[in-house]
């Protein structure tokens, strides 16, 4: 539960605010996030920052690398590799973890710095991809429901939401605080 450990980013935002909410509560946050990491980078990584620690509930944001780096960087793989590797890691963490929970984050850009414009009709697959992997359990498994997303474009998503049967909100704090979420 260190601020140092935490960084700067939505992991530190999350945690401070549960931490706040439910200071009996005992809770133990660990970000492990690298910054750059793409998919396979973390899934090298996977048993000593995820399994080993047996988390009750996972928060996994991850893509952005994945689609910037074949833009940027001669990175050679495909929103299928992405997806595909996403699922993977995310089975594995099932397979080891039966009672785990996830959070699930989409990935996305900002039109500033080294983003091009022009790359977000491409991006929006990463994002998709995200959804794709709501698709392949949302009410077939009695192990993994979504109940809730976060998003910045409420108005684009809402009716896939509503039509896969869970809530959106714009923040993480918004859908921590939905009952439904369990976490």
């Amino acid at each position: 539960n260190s601020s140092a450990a935490m960084g700067e980013g939505y992991a530190w935002f999350a945690a401070s605010q549960m931490l706040v909410d439910s200071p009996r509560a005992n809770l133990k946050f660990f970000n492990r996030g690298n910054s750059g990491n793409k998919v396979y980078q973390l899934a090298e990584r996977w048993q000593t920052d995820c399994l080993d620690l047996k988390p009750d509930v996972l928060s996994i944001l991850i893509g952005v690398n994945d689609f910037w780096h074949v833009k940027s960087f001669n990175y050679k793989a495909t929103v299928e590799t992405y997806e595909n590797d996403l699922r993977s890691l995310l089975k594995r963490t099932k397979d080891a973890l039966p009672n785990i929970k996830f959070v699930v984050c989409e990935p996305f850009l900002l039109e500033c710095g080294n983003v091009k414009p022009d790359w977000m009709p491409e991006f929006a697959a990463y994002r998709q991809a995200a959804r794709n992997i709501a698709d392949a359990v949302q009410g077939k498994s009695t192990k993994l429901r979504f109940v809730h997303g976060v998003t910045q474009e409420l108005d684009a998503t809402r009716d896939y939401a509503k039509d896969k049967g869970f809530k959106l909100s714009a923040t993480l704090e918004e859908a921590l605080a939905d009952p439904a979420v369990q976490a």
